[in-house]
Parts: structure tokens; C-alpha cells; sequence
């Protein structure tokens, strides 16, 4: 995504990055290895969906949830929900903090 690895690049400096994301397990072994060459300083934490259906079973207390998917900043209880994106069909009913790019994550993070 346009600007995505310049700012996370800057965001890492001030927070320990988490991608927290669902699939099956030879899928997020493909995530974890393009994560590792491309954005070595993120951290993968992958949801089995063999096991989960999303990704309330993680403490995300302390932090941010940055999502695209509704269903995914409802059922966190991450500190603060972000919806990620222009306004579709399945995130159109969230009435909370929206980011249409990375840079504005990085200007309300920053």
C-alpha cells in the first residue's frame, strides 16, 4: 500500500508494532516470512482460523487495532479501534475513528 512501509518505518520508533491477522496455518507461514523480508521490525501474531474466528482472544488493552473489517474492531478490546480504508460495504456502518490511508494513521499517531 502507497506510503505503508515509510510510515510504519516512523511508527516503529515510537511503538512496538503487532500484525495480528487471521488465516490458515500455511498461510500465515507465507505472512510471517514476507513480514520478516519486507518489515523485519513487525512482529507477526497469526490466528489460526482452524482454531478462531477473529481476533478477540488478544490483549490489545494497551493499544490500537487498525482494521478494515467491522466485525474485528467490535469484538476487540483494544483501547482504540481504527477503521482502515475508504467506506465499503463491510465497514460502512462504523461510526468511530476512520484512516483512509497511512498517512493519516500517522498523523493521529504521531
Amino acid at each position: 500500500m502507497n506510503k505503508a512501509k515509510k510510515v510504519l518505518t516512523k511508527l516503529s520508533k515510537k511503538y512496538e508494532i503487532y500484525v495480528v491477522s487471521l488465516g490458515t496455518y500455511s498461510n500465515l507461514k507465507l505472512k510471517e516470512k514476507w513480514l520478516y523480508e519486507k518489515l523485519p521490525f513487525l512482529h507477526l501474531i497469526g490466528c489460526c482460523t482452524d482454531e478462531v474466528s477473529n481476533k478477540s482472544h488478544i490483549d490489545m488493552s494497551d493499544g490500537f487495532l487498525i482494521d478494515d473489517n467491522i466485525d474485528m474492531l467490535r469484538t476487540s478490546n483494544a483501547k482504540y479501534n481504527i477503521a482502515f480504508g475508504k467506506v465499503l460495504s463491510w465497514n460502512e456502518d462504523w461510526a468511530g475513528i476512520r484512516c483512509l490511508d497511512w498517512r493519516e494513521v500517522k498523523k493521529l499517531l504521531m
